[in-house]
C-alpha cells in the first residue's frame, strides 16, 4: 500500500479581510477534485489526533478561541464522514478531555492501523509566522518514505485548493515515535480570519484531509 512520490509547489493564500474570507471559503469548496469522493480500493483504519485538549488548551486567539476546540471540531467531523471513502476511525480523544502524548502513540500501534494524523492550529509570533499551512513529518518515523509521501499528498490537495502550504521534517513526539506512518497538520493561524473559517466548515479541511489519505493508501 505504501509507495513513494514526492512533488509539490506553492501559491499565495487570501487576504484576512471579511469579504476576501468569503472568496476563500467559496473557493476552497468549489475546488473539490473528483478524488475527493472516491473510496479506498480496501478498507482503511486511521488515527486521527485532535492536538491538546483537557487542561492543554493549545494556542488561543486574540479573541479567545482555543486551538484544542477548533481541531476537535476538524477530527469530529472526518470522523463522521470518514466511512463514505472507505476509511474507519480511531479517535484519540472524542471531546475535551486530558490525553497523554504517550497514549495518543499507543492508539496507532496495531497492526490494522494505516497511518496517524495530528491536527493543529498554529499562532504567529514576532519571532514566527504562521501565515502558512504546515505538514510535519519526523524522519525519525520507523516509515519515513511514507510519512512524506502522505505530508505531500496533503500538501497538493490543499495546494490545488489556493491554500499556502509548508513541508517540514521535525522530530515531534507523537510522529517519530509512532509505529506508523505519521505527519502532524498545522492549519494556519488562529489569529487569522480566513484560516478560523475554513477550519469551522465542516465540509471542507476534513474533505481534503480524507480524500488525500485515499490517495496515499490507493498509491495514486
Amino acid at each position: 500500500m505504501h509507495k513513494s512520490s514526492l512533488r509539490f509547489t506553492l501559491k499565495p493564500i487570501f487576504s484576512g479581510s471579511l469579504i476576501l474570507v468569503l472568496l476563500a471559503v467559496v473557493s476552497f469548496s468549489s475546488c473539490k477534485k473528483d478524488s475527493q469522493l472516491t473510496r479506498a480500493n480496501e478498507r482503511m483504519l486511521i488515527v486521527i489526533d485532535a492536538a491538546h485538549g483537557g487542561s492543554d488548551t493549545g494556542t488561543k486567539s486574540d479573541t479567545g478561541l482555543l486551538e484544542k476546540d477548533l481541531v476537535l471540531q476538524v477530527c469530529n467531523s472526518m470522523a463522521a464522514i470518514a466511512d463514505q471513502y472507505n476509511i474507519d476511525v480511531i479517535r484519540t480523544r472524542t471531546g475535551d478531555e486530558d490525553v497523554s502524548w504517550e497514549d495518543r502513540v499507543a492508539m496507532a500501534d496495531r497492526p490494522d492501523v494505516d497511518l496517524f494524523i495530528s491536527i493543529h492550529i498554529n499562532k504567529s509570533t514576532p519571532a514566527r509566522s504562521a501565515d502558512k499551512y504546515e505538514v510535519i513529518m519526523a524522519p525519525e518515523n520507523p516509515f519515513p518514505d511514507n510519512s512524506r509521501r502522505l505530508a505531500t499528498t496533503v500538501i497538493n490537495n490543499l495546494l490545488q485548493a489556493g491554500v499556502d502550504t509548508a513541508y517540514t521534517e521535525k522530530g515531534v513526539f507523537v510522529l517519530r515515535t509512532n509505529s506508523r506512518p505519521a505527519i502532524a497538520i498545522e492549519c494556519g493561524d488562529i489569529d487569522n480570519p480566513t484560516h478560523v473559517a475554513t477550519l469551522q466548515d465542516e465540509n471542507q479541511l476534513c474533505r481534503y484531509f480524507l480524500s488525500s489519505v485515499v490517495e496515499y493508501g490507493n498509491g495514486e
